[in-house]
């Protein structure tokens, strides 16, 4: 067998994934969190075969609850308790910069992992399926083709680093896969955008800052499927389209697709809901889908150019492009998010590549917890 150099690259040495080595291991596992994100990983526990000892929580929150049948902890009590040592799962996300500063300090003078469980669950599972080592050998042609079509370092850099934290759990690659403020939009030509489409708009929050960084800005088509979201979109939008002659903003309460349907969708009122299908949900309303080709020509006329689409769906990613393909004809700028799903991280790289060759690509990474908030730039010179 010829010894594939890139996939070692990618690896850097990595010879067990988290779960398999988590099944082994004779210390006692406690998770830190309480919640949606810690039943999903004990579910993926329980298939193979990783029993949690106990769970804990900040001091703050600690009052004596049960979580899965067991009295949550103070991290002083695991310390008493466990004095022989301990592995600690973080079971919860973050983006606040004091939360991820306490996460690494646990992690210097404690064995601590983040294991990795996607968001949204795949079309084809049924169940959650992880990252695992078997996982990346299913799919190592892809992820080469994929990393392969990265324009710069530090897109390779965060592309490999994230997929060795999705391996391995280890806060050290989460940490290195953090990319700066400095060239964080790599690519992106804010100077020259007339006209965006903002797929997931939430309440506005980020056609606001596309309205500071793009002084050239006419019209923005903003969707948003969550109606609790919609509803304060409107509301934006209403005063920007007020006090502003030069900029419309159309809001559309609709999910993007590829395709005009109605579906389940998990409704939160926060930036969590999606097409019911493929996610941990809750309550569920139904919702009008549309691909963004649709959305656009209803509003702006079959020969619409559209110079920038963000894509921020909620694992509906794949299919929202695919229902952009009169629109990606054209080249337009492309900010899409590739975290929800295990497999957006490369299959999304290989299928704009396909509906699209003239596209560059870099992918960047905020500082969070977990591995969310991993942007794929697509751009083109046409």
């Amino acid at each position: 067998m010829i010894e594939n150099n890139v996939i070692n690259e990618i690896l850097g040495g990595i010879a067990e994934d988290l779960w398999h080595y988590l099944s082994r291991t004779d210390k006692a596992i406690v998770m830190y969190g309480m919640g949606n994100g810690a039943d999903k990983i004990i579910s993926v526990c329980e298939r193979y075969g990783i029993e949690i000892s106990d769970f804990f929580a900040s001091d703050d929150f600690v009052r004596g609850q049960k979580f899965h049948e067991k009295t949550v902890l103070k991290y002083n009590d695991i310390c008493s308790k466990y004095k022989n040592g301990f592995i600690i799962l973080v079971s919860f996300g973050s983006s606040l910069p004091e939360v991820i500063e306490k996460i690494y300090e646990l992690a210097e003078y404690n064995e601590l992992y983040i294991p990795d469980v996607p968001v949204c669950i795949s079309e084809n599972d049924k169940e959650i399926q992880v990252f695992d080592l078997n996982y990346f050998r299913e799919h190592e042609n892809e992820i080469e083709k994929a990393r392969s079509l990265l324009t710069d370092k530090e897109s390779v850099a965060v592309f490999d680093n994230v997929i060795r934290f999705k391996l391995t759990g280890n806060p050290k690659f989460l940490k290195e896969s953090v990319c700066s403020d400095e060239n964080f939009y790599a690519g992106l030509n804010f100077e020259k955008y007339n006209t965006i489409m903002d797929l997931g708009a939430y309440r506005g929050d980020t056609a606001a800052e596309f309205i500071k960084k793009c002084p050239a800005l006419k019209t923005i088509i903003a969707v948003e499927p969550d109606f609790r979201n919609f509803k304060k979109l409107e509301v934006f939008a209403s005063e920007f389209n007020e006090a502003d002659i030069n900029l419309k903003i159309i809001c559309e309460n609709k999910a993007a697709y590829d395709r005009e349907c109605i579906m389940e969708f998990a409704v939160s009122g926060n930036r969590n809901s999606s097409i019911s299908g493929g996610s941990y949900k809750n309550k569920t309303a139904e919702i009008v889908c549309d691909s963004p080709d649709n959305i656009a020509v209803r509003n702006l006329g079959e020969d619409v150019r559209v110079d920038f689409i963000k894509y921020d769906v909620e694992g509906a990613e794949s299919r929202a492009l695919y229902g952009s393909e009169h629109l990606i004809s054209k080249s337009p700028d492309l900010l899409v998010s590739a975290y929800h799903k295990n497999e957006d991280i490369f299959a999304l790289i290989n299928q704009i590549h396909e509906q699209n060759k003239a596209y560059k690509f870099y992918m960047r990474r905020k500082n969070c917890i977990p591995a969310w908030e991993i942007n794929l730039i697509a751009t083109s010179d046409l």
